[in-house]
């Protein structure tokens, strides 16, 4: 999973609260979590950043070669094709989240429904821009998409996470904590599945929720 977030010791007691007006409506779904979540640079909400509009929406084929763009500068995301991105967006867009500043792309993340168990959604990949200083967008596209998801139907969420990344653990912690519900980890994909040097794919498995 790759969410941008910040250190530990930055992360707020709970995760931001997304407007409504950022939220998109999405049908069920798609997506998977996020892979290599990494940690957002602290930034300080200056006046003209608290200016800063971010919307949210759906992803369309278009925004394939821009999100492209962000993850291939986006030290430790894996590297996939704009092909592959496009073809995302046209499949998947229910469950995937675009954040725009002036219509600038500043962030996105791609899920799922996994289709063997079409109630539990999955995070897998998810990326913001430092160059507006958006304090916390990474956790906040997650929140919506999650949340949306939940509102939809989804009863479970899910993300695989490096067992070093605290920084997302904690954030899924809170999330599960929200929604008062419980989390369950095991190594989905082992190290030696990878030709590289790869960490174990820690499972984060959020649920039941609810939308109540």
């Amino acid at each position: 999973m790759t969410i941008i977030v910040p250190s530990p010791a930055h992360v707020p007691n709970e995760t931001p609260a997304v407007s409504q007006e950022e939220l998109v409506t999405a049908a069920a779904g798609a997506t998977a979590p996020a892979r290599g979540l990494q940690e957002e640079k602290k930034v300080t909400e200056s006046a003209a950043t608290a200016k800063t509009k971010v919307a949210f929406r759906a992803p369309v084929t278009e925004d394939g070669p821009a999100v492209w763009n962000l993850v291939e500068n986006t030290p430790g995301l894996d590297s996939n094709s704009v092909y592959y991105y496009t073809l995302w967006f046209r499949d998947f867009a229910d469950g995937s989240l675009i954040a725009t500043v002036d219509d600038e792309i500043v962030g996105f993340l791609t899920g799922y429904r996994r289709p063997d168990e079409p109630h539990t959604y999955f995070v897998w990949q998810t990326a913001a821009s430092p160059r507006h200083g958006i304090p916390f967008l990474g956790v906040k596209l997650f929140q919506a998409a999650a949340d949306q998801q939940v509102a939809a139907g989804a009863r479970y969420v899910e993300a695989t996470v490096s067992a070093e990344n605290k920084s997302i653990i904690m954030v899924l912690k809170q999330f599960a904590k929200k929604h008062n519900a419980s989390i369950e980890t095991r190594v989905l994909f082992p190290s030696s599945l990878f030709p590289d040097s790869h960490h174990d794919e820690v499972l984060y498995r959020i649920g039941p929720l609810s939308a109540d």
